[in-house]
């Protein structure tokens, strides 16, 4: 069982951590599904949008142990997964049953170069 150091909410509004991550009213959908999965409460708004996501009246209240979405190309699905999920879990996240005291979990995190134009 993993044990959030910080909730994955307060990550996505922390810019030093994961808030520059999916922001924008674009990104709404994947964030209440990423919230929920972690057993997060949500506000009102965001349990109406999950209610229509998922056809569920209430979101976990606790981490499921398995997320799965279906989706199609394009709908940001690795950008949730590997910009905030996998992060999320990997560094700001305690996994006693794995780790021992004398490792070190290490995330490294790849920003995408500016774009350039041709001369």
């Amino acid at each position: 069982m993993t044990a959030p150091r910080i909730s994955l909410r307060q990550a996505l509004n922390d810019r030093q951590l994961l808030g520059d991550e999916l922001t924008g009213d674009s990104w709404k959908s994947w964030r209440v599904l990423l919230l929920a999965a972690m057993g997060e409460p949500l506000t009102a708004d965001e349990r109406a949008l999950f209610k229509q996501l998922t056809q569920r009246d209430h979101e976990p209240h606790q981490p499921v142990e398995e997320f799965c979405v279906v989706k199609g190309r394009r709908a940001g699905g690795s950008a949730a997964t590997g910009r905030v999920l996998i992060p999320f879990l990997a560094g700001l996240c305690e996994h006693p049953t794995l780790t021992r005291r004398a490792w070190r979990a290490v995330v490294y995190r790849r920003r995408p170069a500016p774009s350039r134009r041709d001369p």
